[in-house]
């Protein structure tokens, strides 16, 4: 539960808000996603759309474009109200899938390429900078996309060379998370991800493949969107099916459900909260506690700050017993 329908009404006295329900909350954003996408008419003419393209950054003014972000949005929330109860989240899903108004190839996913500022993540992980430490790729990704290799230097996951730079040997080694470490004895984040010139990602085309599969889980569909997420880091079809023939990530059936989720979560890698997200919908992959943990289970939300336990303690009591 978070706040949405007392949001933001300290000027009217509501300075203890109370907290609304998901559904609520993801009802109220579907609502303003349809009144945006009401207002996207790209025959409008006059100075406001003229002006577009100059300062329009994901797609140059283009309203179609932005059409199919929106939608796509829309598929995102309804496959999370799927599971959360709505009753008629599935038939919603469904129709936006069978639409041409939803992203149709990586032509239309939203992106943000940097400008002259670059990309924030660079300064923090790039080879000079004094915290390069601080970042290295989890041996969970790792040793998940390792597959059947015996070889360290070889994943059967071929994007695991884009996620993360080899050590000096030429081997990939993740991060036992929880634990401190180094880029010498673990693998840092591979250059593509912190690139100056790295864009950053609000929604991918391979999402909405992914999406499609969960929803009608056939090797196939399967197929289409792994191959998709290999394509979208730049490599070839045919590593995707050298990977697929591996029997850890071979389609079927009777765990479709893990498969599909387990390489939608690898699929949203850079795309932290999404791959998160992900993760506490479908259950998988299972992720065990981090070394030195302080909890008894792998945390599923962020806790309410301080503030909130001490300034709106009953708002955030009900808030705790609605999760």
């Amino acid at each position: 539960m978070l706040f949405r329908s007392q949001a933001g009404l300290g000027n009217d006295g509501k300075i203890t808000p109370a907290y609304d329900p998901q559904l609520t909350v993801l009802n109220a954003v579907l609502a303003d996603l349809n009144k945006a996408i009401s207002l996207m008419n790209p025959s409008t003419g006059g100075n406001a759309i003229d002006e577009l393209p100059k300062y329009d950054l994901l797609y140059g003014g283009d309203m179609v474009k932005w059409k199919k972000f929106a939608n796509s949005l829309k598929l995102r929330i309804y496959l999370t109200m799927n599971v959360g109860g709505d009753a008629t989240a599935a038939a919603q899903i469904t129709s936006l899938l069978a639409s041409p108004d939803i992203f149709q190839s990586r032509a239309d996913e939203a992106k943000l390429t940097y400008l002259t500022s670059g990309n924030p993540v660079y300064q923090w992980i790039n080879p000079t900078s004094s915290r390069k430490n601080d970042f290295r790729v989890s041996s969970t990704l790792v040793n998940y996309m390792m597959g059947k290799s015996t070889d360290l230097k070889t994943p059967v996951d071929a994007r695991l060379t884009v996620y993360a730079n080899p050590l000096a040997d030429s081997t990939f080694v993740g991060g036992t998370n929880g634990q401190t470490g180094s880029i010498a004895t673990n693998s840092a984040l591979g250059s593509t991800y912190y690139s100056y010139a790295s864009p950053f990602y609000f929604m991918s085309y391979s999402e909405i493949l992914f999406i499609k599969a969960e929803m009608n889980p056939t090797q196939p569909n399967y197929v289409a969107a792994v191959t998709e997420s290999f394509s979208q880091n730049g490599l070839s079809p045919a590593a995707a099916t050298t990977m697929l023939a591996d029997s850890n990530f071979t389609y079927n059936a009777a765990y479709s459900a893990k498969l599909i989720a387990e390489q939608k979560w690898v699929s949203l890698f850079g795309q932290g909260v999404e791959a998160v997200n992900s993760w506490r919908r479908s259950g998988y992959p299972h992720f065990h506690l981090a070394a030195n943990a302080v909890t008894a289970t792998v945390p599923r939300r962020i806790s309410y700050n301080t503030d909130e336990k001490n300034l709106n303690t009953a708002n955030e009591a009900v808030g705790v017993q609605g999760l």
